[in-house]
């Protein structure tokens, strides 16, 4: 949709995640499987709003034979009630590195996208959880991870609102 700003390059987009904490006993097997998008937060607030190029959202994720992964991505257009489902990620603004900042596999998942262009560098932060909502415990930690790698509250949306994405305060 040009409208947008989004060109889809891929049918299928295989991303390898990086895990953030080596220490732990990580089974990527056991992030496969439907995902509900609960807050999104960037840097930069006006690429999640409304048309922004960095407003996509995963709703399931397959385990490759080559431990990368396929993300079934969503772009959902604030105006809307329903998505358009795409299975492409837009690449007209650079290269995105995810990471996998925290998961509990049956409960929620954070990560953590750097995206870096001839603009220089912006972040992502998306939280995603088993269930439609998680609980505030698991969304005050999303926002102090924001916190610690500068994005403001203000740049926190709740995609958990029913009928509007609103901030997160």
């Amino acid at each position: 949709d040009s409208l947008r700003g989004l060109k889809l390059l891929l049918l299928c987009l295989g991303l390898t995640l990086v895990w953030a904490n080596k220490g732990k006993n990580f089974d990527l097997s056991k992030i496969k499987g439907k995902w509900y998008p609960i807050l999104l937060a960037c840097d930069q607030r006006k690429k999640i709003e409304e048309n922004g190029s960095m407003r996509v959202f995963v709703e399931y994720i397959d385990v490759l034979a080559n431990s990368s992964l396929q993300q079934m991505v969503s772009i959902i257009p604030m105006d809307q009630g329903t998505s358009e489902l795409c299975s492409a990620f837009s690449t007209d603004d650079g290269i995105n590195v995810f990471t996998i900042a925290d998961v509990v596999y049956d409960k929620y998942i954070i990560l953590h996208n750097r995206n870096t262009n001839d603009e220089g560098t912006l972040q992502t932060v998306e939280l995603y959880g088993r269930e439609p909502d998680v609980s505030s415990e698991i969304k005050e930690k999303v926002v102090k991870f924001c916190e610690e790698h500068g994005i403001v509250k203000e740049n926190i949306l709740d995609l958990t609102k029913v009928g509007k994405i609103a901030m997160w305060m």
